[in-house]
């Protein structure tokens, strides 16, 4: 570990106490669009749910989409053919669940023959919500599509320490999630955003499994994304 810490970022122009707050105050000003979620453009935000997919192959598990906002992420796996066995959808502010992108991305999926339920829950104010809802829902695979970027770097390990001790006994199972990595060279995000120690986030992920991915060959340096996974017995035995 290096001085800086674990889950150290660099400075911020302007650090926030409430994650959730950029979000409100983004709706407030464009509503329940594509620019409440605080992504660059439609572009990256598909290039991270591209190396989502590549990393692990979604089609057939049972997913969680933490902090899924308007459900862009199942509205690309339907534009992708993409079929996860199921789909969870948690996030934080009702007027995303309740817009008609939200619906329609649902309809299509379910369409399909995808098993779509939304729910409204703060997963980081509750340590209880994840086990519960990967237990109500036998989920095996727990996705953070950028919804820990405007966490304080201590809380979010909070959560991912969470979101893996709720996983680590389902043979199989995945986290997957993204981050600003503090491997860029630029200037610190003008926006509310915290930029993460992605060598420290890697020793993380494989201090709890050897199987462990990183990608950060989407948006050049920009963007991080990691994958790890629970072993399974065929992946524990070698050739």
């Amino acid at each position: 570990m290096n001085a800086r810490g674990l889950f150290a970022a660099r400075p911020q122009q302007s650090a926030v106490t409430d994650p959730l707050q950029p979000y409100r105050n983004a709706l407030r000003w464009h509503g329940p669009t594509f620019d409440v979620l605080l992504w660059r453009s439609p572009e990256s935000q598909a290039r991270r749910f591209e190396a989502l997919e590549a990393m692990l192959p979604l089609s057939g598990r049972r997913v969680g989409d933490l902090g899924c906002g308007r459900a862009d992420l199942l509205a690309w796996f339907i534009a992708r053919s993409v079929s996860p066995a199921a789909y969870v959808g948690v996030e934080a502010l009702p007027e995303l669940l309740g817009c008609d992108y939200t619906r329609l991305a649902g309809g299509a999926a379910e369409a399909r023959g995808v098993r779509v339920r939304f729910e409204h829950a703060d997963f980081a104010a509750d340590p209880l919500y994840l086990p519960r809802v990967v237990r109500e829902h036998a989920l095996d695979t727990l996705v953070f599509g950028g919804s820990l970027n405007t966490f304080p770097p201590r809380q979010a390990k909070r959560v991912l320490d969470i979101a893996w001790n709720a996983i680590e006994h389902i043979p199989g199972a995945a986290l997957l999630f993204n981050f600003l990595s503090d491997r860029y060279p630029g200037p610190p995000e003008p926006g509310p955003t915290y930029r993460f120690d992605t060598l420290g986030l890697l020793r993380w992920a494989m201090d709890r499994s050897p199987l462990v991915a990183l990608r950060q060959d989407y948006l050049a340096d920009h963007d991080a994304t990691i994958m790890l996974r629970v072993p399974t017995r065929q992946d524990l035995a070698l050739p």
